[in-house]
């Protein structure tokens, strides 16, 4: 059974949608959210989120705010008019407090932009989930304080306005690490055909407004901030990070996976696992290697729940 609903913002009263799916056997083992990335939405988790209800999982898929059904205003890449991605995470506690009743293990699986609100969610509130499962996260960028800059100026002029312009600033460089490509999103997947659908998806793709793109660097900036003497405390949380070998965006030539996990280490987390997919870029459940990754992320969680008992 999948059934969609909508949960209110605390912040404007906005609704938040999600979709349940039910297990399709028996009671539920645990109950896993699962986060989607940037310019994307929830529809695209319905394979995966359907093959984990089937391992007798509850599952939930949502829309960030400026994505999919969760709209603010009408308008795709905007999350709100001052502190986006503080409002963006208050969302996120709100929606994980409502879905976790405390009867079962509560588990996450985030990809992507997805992952950064994740790990900054982490610093205030390091047991949100019992397991956390990270695919693609994105490293820190050294231009993260110019492009600040810039999108704090383009904000002021005109919030709203898509920015096709920050939107090269910010993926340009990861188009041109793939080499003989056919497109400039090329860099998402080594599959052509997903590479098309999500070109094809009018809920893809699309460039955030000039605030989505401020609140997107801040959050970057956030999570990878470092802790006061007072927070510097250990966790043991089980974190799996999950990305391709071809993936720009964890900035894998550039010692970004490391700086990801030290991140991590630096807000006490030390049960932090990797594992690398040799045939594919950034989106892992859509990619070569998704089978293999269906598989892991299964493995992943019923280890951890016969551990749990």
């Amino acid at each position: 059974m999948i059934e969609n609903f909508t949960i209110e913002s605390l912040h404007d009263r906005i609704p938040i949608h999600l979709t349940k799916f039910h297990p399709m056997e028996g009671p539920a083992r645990a109950r896993l959210l699962i986060l989607h990335g940037m310019c994307e939405h929830r529809g695209r988790y319905r394979h995966f989120a359907k093959f984990l209800a089937r391992q007798e999982l509850e599952v939930y898929t949502m829309d960030w705010r400026g994505h999919g059904d969760t709209l603010v205003d009408g308008h795709l890449g905007y999350f709100a008019s001052e502190s986006g991605y503080l409002v963006q995470t208050g969302d996120l506690i709100h929606v994980i407090e409502t879905l976790d009743k405390g009867d079962l293990p509560f588990l996450v699986f985030a990809h992507s932009m997805g992952t950064l609100y994740a790990r900054f969610l982490l610093q205030s509130r390091p047991h949100f989930c019992d397991l956390l499962l990270l695919s693609g996260p994105p490293a820190n960028n050294s231009k993260v304080g110019g492009a600040i800059f810039l999108a704090r100026i383009l904000s002021a002029i005109h919030p709203t306005a898509p920015s096709v312009f920050l939107q090269k600033l910010t993926f340009s460089d990861y188009a041109q690490s793939i080499p003989n490509r056919n497109t400039d999103l090329d860099w998402i997947s080594c599959d052509p055909e997903n590479v098309a659908a999500y070109i094809a998806d009018p809920l893809c793709g699309f460039p955030f407004t000039n605030r989505g793109f401020l609140d997107l660097y801040l959050l970057t900036r956030a999570c990878f901030q470092e802790p006061s003497s007072e927070e510097m405390i250990s966790h043991d949380l089980p974190i799996h990070l999950f990305r391709g070998k071809g993936d720009p965006c964890p900035r894998p030539e550039d010692g970004g996976p490391e700086e990801i996990k030290n991140a991590l280490r630096n807000w006490g987390f030390s049960q932090i696992f990797e594992k690398v997919y040799e045939h594919s870029r950034h989106e892992l459940l859509f990619d070569l290697d998704k089978e293999e990754v269906y598989r892991d992320v299964l493995e992943v969680i019923t280890t951890h729940l016969s551990h749990a008992h």
